[in-house]
């Protein structure tokens, strides 16, 4: 049912986004807030002091976040639903290169070979489109690709914090420094 819900909301939020027609600063800020907020109190409630111990990864993950989260709401604003939509899910191909260069980790070989087909896909996807820097699906779909190679970034640093601390926590780091 959880996770019902929350494909629902994630699905929607194009939807809201176009339909909302704000600023996507405030949008961001509203998104990153309520979260923050709802975690605060609770973690006050509960008197939680670990909760607010704060480290360098948590804090540019964070920051991250926040700029990542600002960028995706300026792609909706940019370009059509689809084509953010297509351009953030290659996160998990940012993820796999930038683990990498980052983490030394080394590239399974089928991966090696899917990584080639997926940008190949989203070529051929993207080939008809008249792509010019006028365009504003061209910033829009950039914003995008951005918003895809930050949330990269943000899941490879979080990657070693999920072990030493909760889920929560991360997310209420997160929403809060990122707000």
């Amino acid at each position: 049912l959880e996770v019902l819900a929350a494909t629902i909301i994630w699905g929607l939020t194009g939807v809201f986004v176009k339909i909302i027609d704000t600023n996507p600063v405030v949008i961001s800020l509203f998104r990153l807030g309520v979260p923050a907020v709802s975690l605060l109190v609770y973690y006050i409630i509960k008197r939680d002091k670990d909760a607010f111990c704060f480290n360098h990864k948590l804090t540019v993950s964070s920051i991250l976040n926040g700029i990542g989260l600002i960028l995706y709401y300026v792609a909706f604003s940019l370009t059509s639903m689809s084509n953010v939509v297509i351009m953030f899910y290659t996160y998990p191909i940012w993820v796999i290169l930038l683990s990498k260069f980052i983490l030394k980790e080394k590239i399974p070989a089928k991966y090696a070979f899917f990584l080639p087909a997926a940008f190949a896909g989203i070529i051929i996807i993207f080939f008809e489109k008249d792509f010019s820097i006028a365009s504003k699906d061209f910033f829009g779909i950039a914003c995008s690709v951005i918003t895809a190679v930050i949330f990269a970034i943000m899941m490879i640093i979080t990657k070693k914090e999920q072990i030493k601390s909760n889920n929560f926590k991360i997310i209420f780091h997160q929403n809060l420094i990122g707000a």
